[in-house]
């Protein structure tokens, strides 16, 4: 039979043995040293100066003095002097909140428990049924090893929600990610309860929607994001808000516009309104089957001006209260010959008269014709005209002359006599007479 135990190496007492009680005593102290066991020190080599009774150090390598050649073993400071006692793996030892376990090498710390299926977890407060993982805390940080770094949000199905959740006091304020569909959305709420979806993005086009969009080409919301197309910008002209009303334009851009009354003509127009405020407003519209021609008119708060031609050199002249408001220059003709109108206001008719006869005789021997009219294939203006700016001379017969004017001269015609040597029973006049036309 043995005289220690297996385990601790406490002292048997023998059947027959005297003094039984120092046996006894003997292992009551070891027991005392070993269980529950503390230590003043792990990895100890140098004994202490002093020491009280029961301390124990934990030896490390290299033990000195007194503790030499009991490397690894228990120091244990009993009854003034040393009691050494050797570790088995396995043994724990605690130094305050430090917990060793001896390995049969040195005393190290426990692994950690293997963190895998847990019910939860809660870092600085307590985790739920719902958040499994709480984190409490001024910051966490997700750092890279060696390379990227990817946090993942994962959920079943497509309906279903995988998103950040923002709040404010418990209550919700923004949530972005794929909220019951796999578009990526932000959502904001201003009381938790309301929610608006500013930004979504389809994943199969990645073009944005949601209210911080224009919902249509003539959406004028303040705020909102543009969209190719929208008031005619990078895509097809848009439609006016009442169809085909150039009237119903309130927002700047650019507008088709089809068989409108309003309209300088019919057929299409291209529109653009220029919104410079709600009482000043201008439209500028091109025909799409008259290229070269330009239109304008404005909104002095009250209603529409008319449409004025402007910005073309061949077309029809026009002015208003003195100022050019059509083209530059306007020709034109009829059986009563050609004009030519210009932009400030002067105007040249012409006309060539065939058939004219002279052969009454008149005084000093010549010959004159009958009283000659000449209406002006477009009218001046009042006082625009006089004597010396309407011209007429015969084109084929030297020794001729025209006497003008005879006989009354208004806006629209005038008259004169046609004088020769000889008598001429078929001759030409030709007629120039310049003036104003406003």
């Amino acid at each position: 039979m043995s005289f220690w135990s297996a385990n601790l190496k406490l002292p048997y007492m023998a059947a027959a043995q005297a003094q039984k009680h120092v046996t006894h005593n003997e292992a009551l102290e070891r027991l005392d040293s070993i269980v529950q066991l503390t230590v003043t020190a792990f990895d100890a080599t140098t004994p202490p100066l002093s020491a009280t009774d029961g301390e124990v150090w934990a030896l490390g390598y290299g033990a000195v003095n007194d503790w030499a050649g009991h490397d690894l073993d228990l120091a244990v400071w009993s009854n003034g002097g040393w009691l050494f006692v050797t570790p088995h793996v396995g043994w724990r030892a605690a130094l305050g909140t430090d917990l060793r376990v001896f390995d049969g090498s040195g005393w190290v710390s426990p692994d950690l428990p293997d963190l895998q299926n847990l019910p939860g977890l809660g870092v600085g407060t307590s985790y739920d049924t719902v958040n499994k993982l709480a984190v409490q805390s001024e910051a966490s940080l997700f750092t890279h090893q060696g390379a990227g770094h990817q946090i993942k949000v994962n959920k079943n199905a497509a309906g279903d929600t995988a998103s950040l959740l923002f709040q404010t006091g418990w209550s919700g304020r923004a949530e972005m990610g794929t909220q019951g569909s796999d578009a990526f959305g932000i959502k904001v709420s201003a009381d938790g309860t309301a929610w608006h979806t500013a930004l979504a993005f389809d994943p199969a086009t990645a073009l944005p929607q949601g209210e911080a969009v224009c919902a249509s080409p003539i959406d004028a919301t303040a705020g909102r994001l543009l969209t190719v197309g929208g008031f005619g910008l990078g895509g097809p002209l848009a439609a006016t808000p009442t169809a085909d009303n150039p009237n119903s334009i309130a927002a700047s851009g650019f507008y088709q516009v089809s068989g409108s009354a309003l309209m300088p003509s019919t057929g299409g127009f291209c529109v653009q309104h220029l919104r410079r405020s709600a009482s000043q407003q201008t439209q500028i519209a091109w025909p799409d089957a008259a290229p070269g021609l330009s239109y304008q008119r404005y909104h002095d708060g009250t209603t529409w001006s008319g449409w004025q031609q402007f910005n073309s050199t061949l077309g029809p002249v026009a002015q208003s209260g003195g100022v050019p408001t059509g083209a530059i220059i306007e020709r034109g003709s009829n059986a009563n010959g050609e004009y030519v109108r210009f932009a400030d206001g002067t105007q040249i008719c012409q006309f060539r008269q065939v058939g004219v006869a002279i052969t009454t005789a008149s005084v000093g021997g010549l010959y004159r014709s009958a009283a000659i009219a000449w209406t002006f294939p477009a009218a001046f203006v009042l006082g625009s005209i006089n004597g010396a700016t309407i011209h007429a001379r015969i084109t084929n017969n030297a020794g001729l002359s025209v006497n003008v004017p005879y006989g009354g001269r208004t806006t629209q015609a005038t008259g004169a006599l046609a004088y020769a040597i000889n008598s001429v029973a078929d001759t030409e006049i030709f007629w120039l007479a310049t003036g104003r036309w406003f």
